[in-house]
């Protein structure tokens, strides 16, 4: 798209604004000396004055306008920023295999480095002092990847002896297995009675406002029959 050229516009219409003057002045001044004399003396008159204000007022305005806008652009822009910076991100599940994942590698790491091999009959209390998820969610993902490099690792190193690196971390990713899925067990046996207390305290409030409106009409009862 071609530029406006508003302000180049602008001059053009002053200039010829200004020759018209000149051109009127000259028709009524003959002497050209008189002429000149007149326009030093007089300067611009009230048309040339009120051109010269309305365009420099137009102009200010315009610069302010957009002075504005640019500073509502900016605190818009601000704005969103700081929106974006403050909501959290919603993990999908890819993000969630990922970062289990992750965990399943540090889990096993952390075993090898703490000295547990199949030679040391420590496996489940040093399990025990193990971290893991608190969601239900990234266990049954941590379990979901665990049993998956369990068959990869079972179909590729089938046989491996115990005392070599892979079959001790195969001997490692099967007692995480039975670790994570005791977890899984015993969260959602813990969930499951929260939402049955839930589910008492609801019946419970239930009958004791279904009591208290019996009671009530009873009272009613009670009072009319007065």
């Amino acid at each position: 798209m071609p530029p406006s050229y508003k302000k180049e516009k602008l001059i053009l219409k002053i200039y010829i604004r200004l020759l018209l003057y000149i051109k009127e002045k000259y028709n009524e001044i003959k002497n050209p000396d008189a002429l000149l004399q007149h326009l030093t003396n007089m300067a611009l008159d009230k048309t040339f004055y009120d051109l010269f204000t309305t365009a420099a007022q137009i102009e200010l305005e315009t610069a302010k306008k957009r002075e504005l806008e640019t500073a509502n652009k900016r605190e818009l822009e601000t704005a969103k920023k700081r929106v974006l910076e403050t909501v959290t991100k919603i993990e999908t599940q890819e993000d969630v295999k990922s970062r289990m994942h992750k965990y399943m590698e540090e889990l096993i790491d952390t075993m090898k480095k703490k000295g547990y091999t199949h030679k040391v009959d420590n496996s489940q209390p040093y399990i025990d002092t193990l971290t893991f998820p608190k969601k239900l969610n990234d266990l049954t993902t941590l379990l979901e990847i665990l049993r998956e490099q369990d068959i990869y690792m079972q179909n590729t190193y089938k046989g491996a002896d115990q005392a070599t690196d892979i079959g001790n971390t195969m001997r490692i990713i099967g007692l995480l297995i039975f670790k994570v899925e005791t977890l899984i067990n015993n969260t959602k046996i813990a969930e499951d009675k929260i939402k049955q207390a839930g589910i008492q305290a609801e019946r419970a409030e239930k009958i004791a406002l279904a009591r208290k409106e019996d009671a009530a009409l009873d009272d009613d009862g009670d009072g009319a029959d007065e």
